[in-house]
């Protein structure tokens, strides 16, 4: 799960780094690590249910195929 949050901040830091561009380009900054992560928490509870429901349906066709 750490490489997913980490791509999650990823995510989440360029949607902010863009946003602030648009707002105002001439005095922007870039949204720094930190920041990202604190934006990235907010959203990571049901970022992380949607990567398990996608694991456990990857997972589960492979397991009725070794049951067979």
């Amino acid at each position: 799960m750490r490489k997913e949050w980490f791509q999650h901040v990823k995510e989440c830091r360029d949607k902010e780094t863009k946003k602030r561009k648009r707002l105002d380009k001439k005095n922007f900054k870039e949204c720094t690590h930190k920041e990202g992560m604190a934006i990235a928490s907010t959203t990571w509870a049901k970022k992380k249910a949607q990567i398990l429901r996608k694991r456990n349906k990857i997972k589960k066709p492979v397991e009725e195929k070794a049951d067979q």
